[in-house]
């Protein structure tokens, strides 16, 4: 067999290597949004005197109706009635969870929280309901958890959900409690594309029963 020559090799491997390259060059790559460690971070305090209490009356209150006492999100502001969406306000979507779609609710973005006042005008609160879940704009990728607080003291941990996973329903006795603080964390795995939904977040409450007058003997 006849001696290859070391110059005609080296010249058909380099031809090789930079169609190859040529190849790959020509894939589009995947744009990851959170490329080269970047975020953007939100955060919202209701102005000092501003807000007390909630407009909470008896029955079901529509908590995305009301007043939000402070606020944060790890990517771009919590948007009302949409998905988180990316950086900008109102750049979110219907709300989707396992393609279920909510008109109302809360899109963010771990880690985040809400937190709200439970002192009612006329009413007692009794109860807290949510569909949670991960938002289907992200597909099957993100990893989060949902959880709640009661005056500091979690009342509620849905454990980890995945992109495409169904809604869990949160349904909490919040009887005789001050404030409500809606959380989410990445699940230890990092923020990327957790986009996180507060479904349908309603308030029950029942009429604040006025105190018998006392009558003299």
């Amino acid at each position: 067999m006849p001696a290859r020559h070391p110059v005609l090799l080296s010249t058909a491997l380099t031809l090789l290597l930079a169609a190859c390259g040529q190849q790959q060059a020509e894939q589009p790559a995947e744009v990851d949004p959170y490329a080269n460690g970047a975020n953007y971070p939100w955060s919202y305090i209701a102005p000092e005197g501003r807000l007390t209490t909630l407009s909470l009356t008896p029955g079901e209150n529509n908590l995305y109706f009301e007043p939000i006492l402070a606020a944060s999100n790890g990517w771009g502001p919590v948007e009302i009635d949409r998905s988180n969406g990316e950086q900008a306000a109102g750049d979110g979507r219907t709300l989707s969870i396992n393609g279920k779609t909510y008109t109302r609710g809360y899109g963010v973005h771990a880690g985040s929280e809400l937190r709200f006042s439970l002192k009612g005008t006329g009413a007692n609160c009794t109860r807290f309901t949510a569909d949670v879940g991960v938002d289907d704009e992200v597909g099957k990728k993100g990893k989060v958890i949902f959880q709640v607080f009661l005056d500091g003291v979690k009342a509620y941990d849905s454990g980890t959900m995945k992109g495409k996973d169904p809604a869990r329903l949160v349904d909490l006795d919040i009887t005789g409690k001050q404030e409500l603080r809606l959380v989410v964390t990445d699940a230890g795995n990092g923020i990327n594309y957790d986009h996180a939904d507060w479904a349908q977040p309603k308030i029950f409450c029942v009429a604040t029963t006025p105190p018998r007058p006392r009558t003299c003997r």
